[in-house]
């Protein structure tokens, strides 16, 4: 055959590829192809779970046996429930008058966090109008909420957590378009279904309040201006405390494995955590830490010396002295307790992980410094303590929102972003199995 023959067919072979290359490439490129992605991974979830495990998946039984319960009007488990009976009463009436099934409750979780998938789509589009990032840099994506590991496991179960986060996903929106009513009210309705809430609504009106103050003039004009921006944050923040008043409690309750308590253990689990979800942000900085921790060491050789005579010795004392308090941590088909008991059984692995959390702390603050944000992100580890310090019950869906709050406020480097997505697509998976096969969190 001719050379000017083979060319001409080489040419019309590879026309349909590139073709199709390039309608890969404009799909990929489109603005609703994240949308469309989460959108099907909540819907791939919920027929997995409902196909290849349709008996109840750990926590399930007890909220799926009070909304049952609710269609008599009544429920004795009710009272051993830690938070609102919000979401299942919501259950209750979206799928009274029949008795349902369990596949048709996971239904309304996964069409509740579909509606907070539309709903962050919207603010983090309308937040990266508003602000935009600097060149090579990404704002608030929603692969980072759609497939958060510690999140999308419950997207499509018998959980809370698909209301109350897309309540959440509702503040967010409402504080993209400067709406701090809607916001308020947002944050009011997620704290109806987690109570314990309450302290990402007051940091929500930290926010609004760090927010409003270069535009509120000064003098008597400002305080009033501050006053103004903080009171639907305030008015949210009375109805929860007259809740708690007249409950006698903030535990809702009768179970004392619920009751508030300090635990360490919670501290240790979070760094582990923080460690985990950024590994591909640690790894790609990980010259760049190496480097200003060096710097540091020069610049002050005896503080650093210091330091580290005093925090090895004191991380060794801790790794001896720790225990894992609640007895539901010692329970082996949550994954986040297997770190916690092998903790208590092996003092040289306790240790190792308190230096860790340490190194995560170091490796948040200089993560931190240079953002522009940073006084919002210091806010926001300062609250994550308070909010994890009266919690004796260590479960990792206690981090969700302050790792969601982290992403919307942290400008990463585009490349970590995309690096970032793939990494939490990872984990969404592994956990998924993990969950088919019986386990959670």
């Amino acid at each position: 055959m001719p050379a000017m023959q083979m060319s001409q067919l080489d040419t019309l072979g590879a026309a349909p590829a590139d073709a199709g290359r390039s309608r890969w490439k404009l799909l990929v490129q489109h603005e609703r192809f994240p949308l469309a992605c989460a959108l099907a991974g909540v819907a791939l979830w919920w027929a997995l779970s409902c196909a290849l495990h349709p008996g109840v998946i750990v926590d399930e039984l007890d909220h799926f046996a009070v909304i049952r319960e609710l269609r008599e009007g009544t429920s004795p488990l009710a009272r051993e429930m830690p938070m609102p009976l919000t979401y299942h009463w919501l259950a209750r009436a979206v799928l009274w008058p029949w008795e349902p099934p369990l596949w048709g409750v996971r239904a309304l979780s996964a069409l509740l966090s579909s509606g907070g998938l539309f709903i962050f789509d919207a603010a983090a589009r309308r937040e990266n109008a508003r602000r935009p990032a600097p060149a090579g840099e990404a704002g608030p994506s929603l692969w980072h909420w759609a497939f958060l590991p510690l999140l999308f496991p419950y997207s499509a179960l018998v959980y809370t957590e698909p209301l109350a986060l897309t309540a959440v996903a509702v503040a967010l929106y409402g504080r993209a378009r400067g709406q701090a009513w809607l916001a308020a009210a947002a944050m009011l309705g997620s704290c109806l279904v987690r109570q314990s809430h309450v302290v990402w609504l007051a940091f929500f009106c930290l926010w609004e309040l760090v927010e409003a103050w270069p535009r509120l003039g000064r003098g008597m004009a400002r305080w009033l201006g501050l006053v103004r921006a903080g009171l639907p944050y305030g008015l949210a923040a009375a109805v929860m405390i007259a809740l708690f008043v007249s409950r006698g409690s903030l535990s809702f309750s009768n179970l004392p494995n619920n009751d508030a308590g300090f635990n360490p253990g919670q501290f240790c689990v979070l760094g582990a955590f923080v460690l985990l979800l950024w590994a591909p942000v640690w790894v790609a900085r990980g010259p760049l830490a190496a480097a200003a921790c060096a710097a540091a060491v020069r610049a002050r050789p005896l503080t650093s010396g210091l330091g580290l005579a005093v925090g090895v010795p004191l991380a060794a004392w801790g790794g001896l002295r720790f225990a894992n308090l609640n007895e539901w941590n010692w329970l082996p088909e949550f994954v986040g307790n297997w770190l916690l008991i092998w903790m208590d059984r092996h003092a040289a692995l306790a240790t190792a992980i308190i230096l860790a959390d340490a190194a995560a702390l170091g490796l948040l603050l200089w993560l931190g410094r240079p953002q522009q944000a940073r006084l919002l992100l210091g806010a926001l580890l300062f609250f994550t303590l308070i909010y994890l310090a009266p919690q004796n019950l260590i479960d990792p869906r206690y981090f969700v929102v302050p790792v969601a709050l982290a992403h919307w406020l942290v400008r990463l480097s585009a490349a970590e972003s995309r690096l970032l997505g793939v990494w939490y697509g990872g984990l969404s998976v592994a956990m998924a199995v993990v969950v088919l096969l019986g386990g959670m969190w």
